[in-house]
């Protein structure tokens, strides 16, 4: 049985994206109030940073169906990258975003976010905006994230906003935790 996530809000407001089959009977889907928050977050960031959406670059490291990185599209961010390492779900995701706008292509790259997270190309005008949420296995290992995110911090200057989805809080200082249920929203930086 198919299953289909909803865009929320924009210019593809209701269009549907083909979920990717689930891994070892893994989904990990954003959830609807999880999505919206974060999205309400980065809207509260971008209104206090007083910039222009086309100033900013949405990076989606473990996109999956690639829903994130087609809300911040519909949303207004003409620059949306979108990373996902497994094939199956990578070929998903190029479909999705086929059927979404033919006349439009997305940065859709076939790589491992870890590795490509320090070689995303940009303007300097342009700054940064992470959303994380890898398979929650990798949670086993905060430190691994926790690394990951200090390499976003160090390498793109000015320091990127990042956003992570997680199933738990784990508790680094530097981050701003939300709880919406099982999920968590952790949040580092400001859109300056």
């Amino acid at each position: 049985m198919k299953t289909y996530l909803n865009v929320q809000s924009g210019k593809w407001k209701n269009k549907k994206i083909l979920a990717p089959e689930p891994i070892r009977g893994n989904s990990n889907f954003t959830p609807a109030k999880v999505k919206e928050a974060i999205f309400s977050i980065i809207e509260s960031q971008l209104l206090k940073s007083g910039e222009e959406r086309d100033r900013f670059v949405f990076v989606d490291l473990f996109a999956g169906s690639g829903q994130m990185g087609f809300e911040a599209y519909s949303r207004g961010f003409a620059n949306c990258i979108l990373v996902e390492l497994d094939k199956s779900r990578f070929q998903s995701l190029v479909l999705n975003a086929k059927n979404l706008d033919s006349s439009h292509t997305l940065n859709l790259h076939n790589k491992d976010g870890f590795r490509y997270a320090d070689k995303i190309q940009t303007s300097e005008e342009q700054k940064l905006i992470f959303f994380l949420d890898p398979p929650y296995t990798y949670w086993k290992d905060p430190e691994k994230m926790q690394n990951l995110v200090r390499k976003l911090i160090s390498t793109y200057k000015p320091s990127p906003l990042v956003l992570i989805q997680s199933d738990i809080n784990p508790n680094w200082t530097e981050f701003e935790p939300r709880n919406f249920g099982n999920n968590w929203v952790l949040t580092y930086g400001r859109l300056k």
